[in-house]
């Protein structure tokens, strides 16, 4: 599961277990945690 920060413009398909922030969106690390957030 992806995560994608809040206002992050994304313009481009992120990859699976990413963490991606910015604008436009930018990969910051891979997703190691299995947390689920609803």
């Amino acid at each position: 599961m992806s995560i994608v920060g809040m206002g992050a413009a994304v313009f481009n398909d992120i990859p699976d277990e990413v963490i991606a922030l910015g604008n436009p969106a930018r990969i910051l690390r891979k997703n190691d945690s299995k947390k689920v957030f609803n």
